[in-house]
């Protein structure tokens, strides 16, 4: 049982637990208190309800929905509507998300929509383009191979610090478990982004005939699993940016 409250709570579980454990309700093991850092105003003062002057969530996501919507219309996004859904209400989930659970933070409307930086943007960027690029060797009748052990392929460097990173996705996860920590997932998300983006920068994928087969092999994998932890996370992708 997980019980997820702000960090001041943290002495009324420990007791609670206590007491549950001694009264034979409980198994240690079986109680797991999650504490998270407050949400606070510009002087740093935590928000409080009784008072009204916290940002109410539903303000928050029609407001993140309403700028998304305008960055699809700037960029002629066919479908703006799921854009702005799937961007808009991302970028908020992923703000939260991203930082360490433990960490207070100031509320700021500019930082919490921000579509710069470490943002959700910036991962469904990479996703774009792997899918992009996987819609493209289709059309040149490129597929994937299948077995790269059994080829004789001098890898790039970029194309090995991408490799070894996505062999770290079970060892994120385990550690995202243990800890009931997402943010280490998206620090994992951030940086496979940014090693795809050295690979493609790098390794031209489709316009080698040796190279084309093992380098869509691996744009396939950072998109499955980009999609994938993306969507452990509660955050959609788009097909087109």
């Amino acid at each position: 049982i997980f019980y997820v409250t702000d960090n001041g709570q943290r002495d009324h579980f420990d007791m609670v637990f206590a007491g549950a454990v001694a009264l034979g309700y409980a198994k240690p093991e079986q109680l797991t208190h999650v504490p998270f850092g407050l949400v606070q105003n510009e002087q740093k003062k935590r928000f409080k309800t009784r008072s009204g002057d916290v940002i109410r969530l539903q303000d928050l996501l029609d407001e993140g929905y309403q700028r998304a919507y305008a960055i699809g219309q700037e960029r002629g996004v066919p479908d703006c509507e799921n854009f702005a859904k799937v961007v808009g209400y991302g970028a908020i989930k992923y703000a939260d998300l991203s930082l360490y659970r433990l960490m207070d933070y100031v509320f700021n409307w500019d930082s919490m929509l921000a579509f710069q930086g470490n943002t959700v943007v910036y991962l469904l960027y990479t996703v774009v383009r792997c899918r992009s690029i996987i819609r493209k060797a289709a059309v040149q009748n490129i597929e994937p191979v299948v077995a790269i052990e059994t080829l004789a392929y001098d890898y790039h460097v970029s194309e090995k610090e991408l490799i070894l990173h996505l062999a770290q996705y079970d060892h994120m996860i385990a550690k995202v478990l243990d800890q009931s920590a997402p943010h280490y997932a998206c620090d994992y998300l951030y940086d496979l982004s940014a090693k795809f983006n050295h690979f493609f920068r790098d390794c031209p994928i489709l316009k080698s005939e040796v190279h084309a087969a093992v380098r869509l092999s691996m744009v396939q994998c950072v998109d499955r699993t980009m999609t994938h932890v993306l969507k452990l996370l509660g955050i959609e992708t788009v097909d087109e940016m």
